[in-house]
Order: C-alpha cells, then sequence, then structure tokens
C-alpha cells in the first residue's frame, strides 16, 4: 500500500520512527494531492481521461456542464474565429461527463446567450430574443416559452440560469438594462426587477441570489452595489441615511438620490446593521405621505480604493459571496454583507475568465493557465494547466473539464484528515496501520490494535466513513478492510453501517465508470437520493443497470423494478422503426403481471407516436 503512518511507541527507536514519518508525507501527498488551505486542505484527483480528446478544444467552445455529475452542452463560440467544416450552421453537442457522445443539436434557431442545465437533466437554450428552448440531453425538442414582449423587444445581452427551491430559473438582462427573472422553468411567470436609475452602461458584474424562497440580483455599477428584490408594490422613493466607519472615524453621510422600492443601494461597503422607522417627510406640500428611512451601519469592504467589481460569485448554499476588484483584490464574506472573512490581494488586475466557490470554504478564480485557490482565511494555493480549463461549481468541491482530463478539486473530508494526517492519534488511523500490518503478516498489527481496544468502535466508524469519500478504489478497499478487520475485536457491534456503505460503494463506482459517466460524490449521493439517481439512469436509457441497483438495494418493487421497466416499455412503444408484434412480445415477456406497472400508460405514450393498434 503506498499509505504508511508512523506511531510513536517506546520500542520503537527514534531514527525508524523518523524514517517512517518521512516516508508517510511523501506517500501521504502523492496519494491524496493534497495542499493546506483554511480549515484543512484541498486535493485535486482525476476523475476521467476524456474520451472527445481528438474533437474538442475546450479553448474554442461556450460550455455548460449539468451538477451532480451531469452531461455537458458545447457550442462553438460565437466571439472567436474558428476553422469550420460541414454545413456551417452552429452544432449544440453534447457529451457525458466522461467525454462520451451523446447526441448533437443542429441549430437553425435564433443566436443563443447562453446554454445551462434544468435541475432534470434538461438542455436550456436561451436565445436573444428572449426565447427559452428546452431539450432532452438527446437532442429531442421539448418546448419553447419566451421570458416577454418587452424582452424581445430589447434584446438579451447576457443570461443566467441559476438553481432555486421552485426548481431551476433563468435571468436575463436586456440591452436597455433591465433584469427580467423567471424563476422556475416549469411554470413560467416573468418578473421585471426595478430599474438601476442613471444606469445607462451594461453594469461591470451581477449575479443570482436566491433566498428563503425568493429571487434578488446584485448589480454591480463600477464600484457601487445595488441589490434587486422581486417586488409585487409601485416602486417608491426611498432616503438612505447611511453611518460610514472608517479608519476608526464615525460619520454620517446622507445620500440624496432617490433609489426605487425593492432597489436597495449599499456602496461600496459592508452592511452590519439595518434600522427603519416610519418618518413624516418634511416639507412635503404636495402629498402628506410617509416615507421610509432607512439607517444602514456599514464598514469600508475594500481597504484599497478600487475602480469597479468585475466578477462576482456565489456559493451553492446562497450563503457566501466573492467579489472582485479592477484592481485584483478579492472580497470574501456573507451574502449579507454583514460579514467580512477575509480581502485577498490577487497580483492581478485583470479580470478572471472565471470565479467560482469551492464548495463553502474557498474561492477559486482562473485566468490563462493559472488556477487559484483562496481559502475564507486568506491562506491560498495554485495550480498550473497547460490548456484551456472550464470550472464546474459543486456543492462540495470544483470539477475542473479540460481537453484531455476531468478533475476535481474539494476540500479533504474531516475523517479523511484525521486517518490520513501525519503522526496522526486519531483511532481510525491506528486500526488502518493494524489492518495493514495484519495483511504483511507482522507481529505489530497486535500492538497497534492494543493502542486502539478502548476505541475500536470509534475507528471502525471514522475507516467507513472515510472510505465512502474516497474515489479511488484501491483506496476504498484499503478502509473497508480496515474496518472489517476492526469489527472481528467487537462481538455486539452493529454492522448495518458498514453493510449500507459497502453497498453504496458498489452502487456510486458502478454509475462512475467511463461508460456510464456519472461522478457522484458520497456527498452528492446523501443530497440527491438513491431514487433520483435511478431517474437519471432512466433518463440516460441505463434501464438493466438501474434495475439491478434497485435489486442490489433490496427497494420495494413499485419504487425499482417496476417503475423502471414502465419507463422502459414507453420508451420502446416510441420506436417506430421496430416491428409492432416483437415490440408487444418484447413489453410483455419484460413486465407479464409485474405490480404497479399501468399498462394504460404504455398504450397511452404509443397513441401519442401513431401507434394506436398496437398487440
Amino acid at each position: 500500500m503506498r499509505f504508511v503512518f508512523s506511531v510513536y511507541r517506546a520500542n520503537i527507536p527514534f531514527q525508524e520512527n523518523r524514517k517512517a514519518r518521512d516516508e508517510c508525507h511523501r506517500c501521504c501527498s502523492k496519494s491524496l494531492a493534497a495542499e493546506m488551505v483554511p480549515s484543512g486542505c484541498q486535493r485535486k484527483f482525476e476523475i476521467y481521461s476524456m474520451g472527445w480528446q481528438n474533437e474538442i478544444n475546450i479553448e474554442n467552445v461556450s460550455v455548460a456542464v449539468a451538477p451532480y455529475g451531469g452531461p455537458i452542452a458545447l457550442i462553438r463560440d460565437r466571439k472567436k474565429f474558428v476553422k469550420v467544416q460541414g454545413i456551417g450552421k452552429p452544432i449544440v453537442s453534447i457529451y457525458s461527463a466522461s467525454g462520451k457522445n451523446i447526441s448533437s443539436i443542429v441549430w437553425s434557431s435564433g443566436q443563443i446567450i447562453q446554454l445551462g442545465w434544468s435541475s432534470t437533466e434538461d438542455l436550456l437554450c436561451v436565445q436573444d430574443d428572449g426565447s427559452v428552448l428546452i431539450y432532452d440531453m438527446f437532442g429531442t425538442y421539448q418546448h419553447t416559452f419566451s421570458v416577454g414582449q418587452e424582452v424581445k423587444d430589447t434584446k438579451v445581452i447576457e443570461a443566467k440560469i441559476f438553481s432555486s427551491l421552485n426548481g431551476t430559473g433563468v435571468a436575463v438582462l436586456t440591452s436597455s438594462y433591465r433584469i427580467f427573472v423567471v424563476n422556475n422553468v416549469k411554470d413560467p411567470k416573468i418578473r421585471r426587477l426595478p430599474e438601476i436609475s442613471s444606469l445607462n452602461i451594461p453594469p461591470s458584474s451581477w449575479t443570482v441570489f436566491v433566498e428563503d424562497r425568493q429571487t434578488r440580483v446584485l448589480v454591480a455599477k463600477d464600484k457601487d452595489l445595488y441589490e434587486l428584490r422581486q417586488s409585487e408594490t409601485h416602486a417608491l422613493p426611498v432616503n438612505l441615511d447611511v453611518l460610514l466607519v472608517s479608519s476608526g472615524r464615525t460619520c454620517w453621510h446622507r445620500l440624496p438620490q432617490l433609489v426605487p422600492m425593492g432597489c436597495w443601494f449599499l456602496g461600496f461597503c459592508r452592511v452590519i446593521s439595518v434600522a427603519g422607522v416610519m418618518q413624516q417627510k418634511p416639507g412635503n406640500q404636495h402629498l402628506n405621505r410617509m416615507t421610509y428611512m432607512k439607517t444602514v451601519v456599514i464598514e469600508q469592504n475594500f481597504t484599497e480604493t478600487v475602480g469597479s467589481i468585475v466578477e462576482m460569485a456565489v456559493s451553492q448554499n446562497n450563503r457566501h459571496v466573492a467579489l472582485f476588484a479592477d484592481n485584483g483584490r478579492l472580497w470574501i464574506g456573507s451574502a449579507d454583507f454583514r460579514k467580512r472573512y477575509c480581502e485577498f490581494d490577487t497580483k492581478c488586475p485583470s479580470r478572471p475568465k472565471q470565479l467560482v466557490w469551492c464548495g463553502t470554504e474557498a474561492v477559486i478564480s482562473y485566468w490563462d493557465n493559472i488556477v487559484l485557490v483562496i481559502g475564507r482565511q486568506g491562506d491560498h494555493i495554485n495550480y498550473s494547466y497547460d490548456s484551456a480549463i472550464r470550472l464546474v461549481p459543486e456543492m462540495d468541491g470544483v470539477r475542473v473539464l479540460s481537453s484531455y482530463s476531468h478533475e476535481m478539486i474539494q476540500k479533504v473530508p474531516q475523517v479523511v484528515q484525521q486517518i490520513f494526517r501525519i503522526n496522526s492519534t486519531e483511532p481510525g488511523s491506528y486500526l488502518l496501520e493494524a489492518s495493514k500490518q495484519f495483511q504483511k503478516r507482522s507481529h505489530r498489527a497486535d500492538e497497534y490494535i492494543r493502542l486502539v481496544k478502548d476505541d475500536l468502535v470509534v475507528a471502525v466508524k471514522q475507516c467507513v466513513e472515510a472510505a465512502g469519500y474516497e474515489f479511488d478504489t484501491g483506496n476504498q478497499k484499503m478502509l473497508v478492510r480496515a474496518a472489517q478487520f476492526g469489527k472481528g475485536f467487537i462481538p455486539d457491534l452493529n454492522s448495518e453501517s458498514y453493510v449500507k456503505m459497502c453497498r453504496l460503494l458498489r452502487v456510486l463506482n458502478a454509475v462512475r465508470d467511463h461508460k456510464i459517466g456519472i461522478p457522484l460524490t458520497y456527498t452528492q449521493m446523501q443530497h440527491l437520493t438513491i431514487q433520483v439517481l435511478l431517474d437519471r439512469l432512466v433518463l440516460r436509457r441505463h434501464y438493466y443497470l438501474a434495475i439491478q441497483i434497485a435489486k442490489y438495494l433490496k427497494l420495494p418493487y413499485n419504487e425499482g423494478s417496476s417503475r423502471i421497466l414502465a419507463h422502459w416499455a414507453c420508451y420502446k412503444v416510441k420506436q417506430t422503426q421496430l416491428d409492432r408484434e416483437q415490440v408487444a412480445r418484447d413489453i410483455a415477456d419484460k413486465l407479464g403481471y409485474a405490480p404497479g406497472v399501468s399498462y394504460s400508460d404504455i398504450a397511452m405514450k404509443a397513441a401519442d407516436v401513431g401507434e394506436c393498434n398496437l398487440p
């Protein structure tokens, strides 16, 4: 095994212990590829060697990647001059995460502004006229909706696709610099956000938050930040009284401009607290109305003067935000701007090609050939790449997509750090070393077990949990073998968690296979659930694998095999090129009298494609 860990004991000579420690450091660094960053360490490892190596140049295409190891959509970047072969029309190519071609769409509609994926892995194509065309991953057209006549008239210049509690949303920026939002593409309801006064050029950057079932947009107009919220009331003028805190001195500053209701001017500052009172507006001879006086206590965000905020990024849980300024400084803090985690000088004033969150503990910025990982405490590491890449944020890390490989950067899980940390004294680390010594038939296995005998339950639990976080099957086997070894010394241990993890690892390894191409992590699997994974296998038409997983996990027939067979039968009847009698026999042979299968639903699918006389 590549991992070697030293344990300080009285009967081990110092020189031997030091050699073991040095070997541990070399092996652990090589195996985990970990670097120290805030609150732990980050690791980078390869998921796949891409199957498209001779077909795709990432530098010349626009890329949209679905989360949770989903498919990849590519289209030629219209901003770059590229030699075109064939008909010359744009082609949207869809690949699996391993680079296996799934389908292609010859684009004959309007100009595509943005590609993206829905939570159900449908491809969303946002056009400049505000139309959103939806396809499945096999290139089959589903339907279209429009963001409205005003958007169609003024044209879309930029769009963002985001996840919300209701599903998947779309936000568009028009040439009149108005922002429109659709919170759920399944039920498109158009909402026009408040207008920013005196905004006569495109914003320097903008991003979308989702909070408490409400969508808000953060817009940067040079160095000033505006927060646009959905509002059902008419925009009303708002006076803002702002208490500025700078260099230890406090002074009051009145902002004279009027801002529409729902458009809170934050300025280039950090909000500490907000208090509001209803007061009558003095000197108003026309209307005896009440205005909302909002007092905002703020602290200067950036320690140096900047011209504009040129890039923003919001974490997957919408609780953290990163702002990149034109002087190369990166501000990282909470999404409500009440807390600043750190301010980091990247030494690079040029706008990064991408700025994304790596989970919730670090931010990754990408320039040509350089990836910089900055933690929330200001520590950082960087990686170099020989070719262009795309960063794909996930809930527990970032996937790095290139023309040749598919990698993952993520924070090393706490339990993995505990076991593999140099000179670790955690029970799981001792148990792992005991297991390895036992495999070598060494008497030292007994000595390590004695060191951890009072914490064997904890040790087994740590090894089982750590196995789930490993992508490498060799490391999985090593940790599971250690847990199994430790279980033998605990007579009354409940093995349910051990058995459950072994089954889950087998499922994860099956869907991670290059032919399937769904590189789910253990954390993502817990969030996604087995039922959703089966649905995604069915969506990819991997019916056999889905059925085998359902049987292996002993799922109820109605939730597993029957449901999958019903989907297979509906797909089968749509294949109009097949012999109808043969299709009917195949369906009857597979389904028989399987419980939970509705033959009426299958018949309706057949009728939809004109197969009304299916035997």
